[in-house]
């Protein structure tokens, strides 16, 4: 099995200079017969207010989901905090 890692670079003061940034970070592939597994993950200034799972202005592939309030639409939250409602 082959495992595939990237190397990550301290963005942090960067981050803070820049007035509109958006990255997207491959943390992990593995490579399969069928579909591969993969781990990235977005960081976007402008919604630095969000909690994702590696900290504010973080989101990732893995944190993708519905949200549905029983009695309107239907919001899918994508893996860089976009909402698509249906």
């Amino acid at each position: 099995m082959l495992l595939k890692w990237s190397l990550q670079v301290n963005l942090t003061a960067f981050i803070g200079w820049c007035k509109s940034c958006k990255w997207k970070l491959n943390d992990l592939t593995i490579p399969g017969r069928g579909i591969p597994v993969s781990m990235t993950r977005t960081y976007n200034n402008r919604k630095s207010h969000v909690t994702g799972m590696f900290g504010y202005g973080w989101t990732s592939n893995v944190e993708k989901r519905l949200v549905d309030g029983g009695t309107g639409p239907i919001t899918l939250i994508d893996e860089d905090n976009t909402r698509h409602i249906f």
